[in-house]
Parts: structure tokens; sequence; C-alpha cells
């Protein structure tokens, strides 16, 4: 597949429109109104099946629907995700059908996912305790007790196979855990491209507590709009699947699938992914367990972790910091002693890196051992365009210039920071790390594929997910977020030093 190929098919899988399906998956019902009202906006087709419909539905409204007083439903719903998902346990609807309620609420719509009562599938604790484990130990902190947590989802669920899935700097990610209980392939330890899992559907992980396929084979039930606009379904539980996402379960021999996001001060770190070779369903009972059993033993414990390692770094770095801001304040003012040298090299032990070069007031000062000039301005033309609030990092820097082998090979990471390059006697710091190249560990070949569906041709998912081992090139050494955060207070401390020197 040529490279500008490959690349139209990624960016087809990027906007494919997921949250506007205007499907959900029939297991269950789904009741839309607006903010504010209680008048039918949307509604699923299979509303029949647990609802009686005594009116025409463009004239329905929610206290139509259900035994229950719908006005109390906001004083015993509880909230269970960052205040828009919300559960109402135990409502009766206009048939007699006893299920749960998932409220979303939306600036546009407010969505009630209606599903009956399921009975629990649970395993045996002593059952659950036999099933292996499999972790990266150098890459999971001790206080994370993996196995136990792994096992602990396995018996609320059941489910065969339990995946802790990582995602990286690039977008692509590994699975540092599995638990396998059957015999299915194992991933522990290979890596999945990006496109597996593209932005849009990363984002939609943010925004929800979970997500549950209930089953690959299963039917679909369209929405129906009150108008001509198909309904936003991004924080929709019951939301249809991409017929690109069943393929890529059906190639890997899975029939039902439940994602929960873990996040790390409000960025999703990872997912623990649930596979099961048969419809397998989770009531609601058991998903809300077992979000809060990640978000209390992953996302919190993560986030205390890396919190600790922050401070750690940060108190053994204190001096090195300060006295790398007063060196580089000394040099933006040209005051006695005065040395870019001896700044740079305090500034590479501050941050790892092949070398540390400064700019003021676009001036390079001193010159580069790595890149020559033509490169070293093009790199700074990316750095100030892709600059947030002064930084901008990457491990690839080939992705947002042309670079041949040579140069990519000297610079392909770049963390940069300024005090503004608007202002007079700007300073702009720039670390450089060198191209390490690596072997990658693939779930099968990471490339999409093309065949014709329906007479219709379109992007498919690979049918193999066997190891399968390749070079990387054009990524440098991960720059740890504790290395984006001390060049952060470095800016902030030369300026500090600057009013007071001045």
């Amino acid at each position: 597949m040529t490279a500008s190929k490959e690349a139209a098919d990624l960016d087809a899988c990027e906007q494919e429109p997921l949250a506007f399906s205007g499907r959900i998956q029939d297991v269950g019902a789904l009741i839309g109104t607006a903010p504010g009202d209680d008048a039918l906006s949307c509604f699923s087709d299979n509303l029949g099946r647990w609802f009686e419909l005594p009116l025409p539905t463009d004239e329905l409204r929610l206290n139509d629907l259900f035994a229950d007083d719908c006005d109390y439903f906001r004083y015993r719903r509880r909230a269970i995700f960052e205040g828009h998902h919300f559960v109402v346990r135990n409502v009766l609807t206009n048939r007699g059908i006893e299920g749960d309620l998932l409220l979303s609420e939306h600036p546009t719509v407010n969505l009630y996912e209606f599903e009956p009562k399921i009975e629990p599938r649970v395993v045996p604790h002593s059952q659950a305790m036999l099933v292996p484990v499999t972790h990266d130990s150098h890459s999971l902190a001790r206080e994370l007790r993996i196995d136990t947590l792994l096992r602990r989802i396995h018996a609320l669920t059941s489910y065969p196979k339990i995946m802790l899935y990582r995602f990286l700097s690039d977008g692509s990610g590994e699975v540092v855990a599995e638990l396998n209980s059957e015999d299915l392939d194992n991933y522990q330890g290979l890596r999945f491209p990006a496109s597996d899992i593209p932005r849009i559907a990363r984002n939609l992980y943010v925004d929800n507590p979970f997500r549950l396929i209930f089953d690959t084979q299963g039917r679909e039930s369209s929405v129906q709009a009150a108008g001509d606009d198909t309904p936003d379904l991004s924080r929709s539980c019951l939301r249809s699947v991409s017929p690109v996402h069943v393929e890529y379960l059906g190639n890997m021999g899975v029939r039902s699938s439940a994602s929960f996001p873990v996040r790390v001060m409000g960025r999703l770190w990872g997912l623990v992914a649930l596979h099961a070779v048969e419809a397998t369903a989770i009531p609601i009972e058991q998903r809300l367990a077992l979000q809060q059993l990640v978000e209390q033993e992953l996302s919190r414990k993560l986030m205390d972790i890396r919190i600790t390692a922050e401070h750690r770094r940060f108190n053994a770095s204190s001096d090195l910091l300060h006295d790398s801001a007063v060196s580089l304040a000394r040099v933006l003012q040209g005051g006695h002693g005065a040395s870019p040298e001896r700044s740079t090299e305090s500034l590479r032990r501050l941050i790892s890196s092949d070398e540390v070069l400064l700019r003021i007031d676009g001036r390079t000062q001193g010159q580069s051992s790595l890149v020559g000039e033509d490169e070293l301005e093009a790199i700074i033309e990316v750095a100030r365009a892709q600059a947030l609030r002064g930084q901008f990092s990457t491990e690839s820097l080939h992705l947002f210039l042309d670079q041949d082998e040579d140069f990519r090979q000297r610079a392909s990471g770049l963390l940069y920071a300024t005090t503004g390059i608007e202002k007079r006697g700007a300073l702009e710091v720039l670390w450089l790390r060198s191209e390490q190249a690596k072997t990658v560990t693939w779930a099968g070949r990471p490339e999409k594929l093309r065949r014709q569906v329906d007479g219709v041709e379109r992007i498919s998912p690979r049918q193999s997910f066997a190891a399968w081992s390749a070079q990387t090139a054009g990524q440098s050494l991960p720059w740890e977020s504790s290395d984006v955060l001390m060049a952060s207070k470095l800016i902030v401390q030369v300026m500090a030093e600057e009013r007071r020197q001045a």
C-alpha cells in the first residue's frame, strides 16, 4: 500500500461518525429528550418491546412510558461519572418490565437508556484465583497489585480474557498485563498501532465510564429523531459498533467486549479491556462495580505514583533547577559571569538529552553539533507552530517536518520551551534527542487492508494478530511528563529571576 493510500485510509478511520451512527445495540431501548423538557425528541425503534405506546410517538412524553413518576428520577439518580452520567436503579416500564436506566446529559439531548434486568454471571473466588496472569513487571509499579486486580475483575464478570492496555505517546498501545482463562491468543507484551483505536474513539473513552459491545453478531435498532438531525450519541452506552471494529473483533475470535477507561489527571492512560468468545452481558450493577474498581485501584493509584515520582525528582533537582534559572537569567541580562555554554551543560543534566540549544531574540547561542543551520531553522519553525502555552514536545519530529534518514537519526526528539517569542529578550530552549531504533513486536502486521464490502471498497482490519517483529525508526527516547513539567518550572523561574536581577 502506498503511503498516500494508507494515510487516506487512516484519515477515513478518524472521520468515521461514531457518535452519529443513528443506531444502538438491540439489547435495550433509548429515549431522548431535550434538556428541560420531557417530550420525546428521539427514541429507538424497538421501544415497543418493553414499553406500551399509548399515544402516537410524536405525542409521547417521558411519564407516559414508565410506571414510576419520572419527576422523581432526578432524586433517585446516582452520579457515576464526571457529573453527566447517572444511574436510576430498579425502574418499572408501563408494561411492568423491571430494569435500570442509564442517564447521560448532553448540551443538546438527555439520553435515557433502559436495560432490562439480567442475571449476573459470577466466577467463584477459588476458581478465579487459579487463572494465570502475565504482566510486565518492569513497567508496572508493585503498588498496583495487577494480579489481584485482574482476578477480581474476572470473578466479577466471568470474562475469560482481561487485559490492561496502555497508550503510548504516538497513540499506539501495548498490553502490559493479561489474564487468560481459556485457549485464547495471548497478547501480553504486544504492540497495537494507533489506528486500531483511532483518536476519535479514544476521545469517546475519555467522556464515558465504560463501553460494552454486547454481541458482535447481535441486532441493532435505529434511532428515530423528531427532527432531521441525527442525535449525538457520544455519551450513549448502547451506541452501535463500527462495522470495521466488528470485523476486527471477529478476526480476534471475540464476540463480546467491554472496555473501561483508565484516566490519570484527566487524560486517557489506557484501558481495561475484556474479551469473550461468546455473547456475555455484564449487568449494570457489575459494570458500576468494575468502573469503581478501575477508578480506585488503577486511575487513583497511578496518579499517586506519578505525583510521588515527580515530587522526588523535583526535590532532588531543586538546586540544579535554581542554578540553571539564575545562569539563564544572567545570559539574558548579559551580566557578569554569563556563560551560554555553562547554562546548556546544566540544562542537559536537568533534562537528559543529546544536546541543548539556546536562542535569544531568534539568534542561536553557539553552534550545534547535531543539526545544521537550515535544519535548526526548520525545527524552530515546527516548535513555534506547535507550541501550546510556550511548550512543545515530541519523540517523532519526522511527523512534523520532512527529514531524510541522516537528519532523522541525528534529531528525532524535541522538547521546546520559551518565555514568549513576541517579547524582547525572548528565550527559547531546545532539548534534542537522537533516534533510538529498537525492535517492536506487534500483534500482527500494523497496516490496514482494502477489500470490497457490499460492492463498496473500504478499509478492513488485519486478519492475523500473530506476533510480528519490526525495527522502529524515527523515534527518540520518550519525554517523561516530569521532563515537560521541569521545562515549565525552569521558564517560570527564569522569568522570576530576570525580574529580580533587573
